[in-house]
């Protein structure tokens, strides 16, 4: 009987509301540019240009003593 009397008032329980962390920062892009595709395409734009720093680094070393326009500019090794 004093379970009934205890839980006659009874409304809920209320939760605390608390905001998440990414609420209170602010973003240094506009909000175009916070969208996963802009996301993919700026991820594939660095592996491209990535590849092609590397491979024309590769084969500007790769051309020999007198072809090669980095060793040139660095000294010889």
């Amino acid at each position: 009987m004093s379970d009934k009397n205890e839980m006659e008032n009874f409304v809920v329980y209320q939760k605390i509301r608390t905001s998440p962390l990414n609420e209170f920062e602010e973003s240094l892009l506009p909000d175009w540019a916070n969208t996963p595709q802009m996301t993919i395409l700026m991820l594939n734009l660095t592996v491209v240009l990535l590849g092609l720093v590397v491979s024309l680094t590769l084969s500007d070393v790769t051309a020999g003593e007198g072809n090669s326009t980095i060793l040139s500019f660095f000294g010889k090794c």
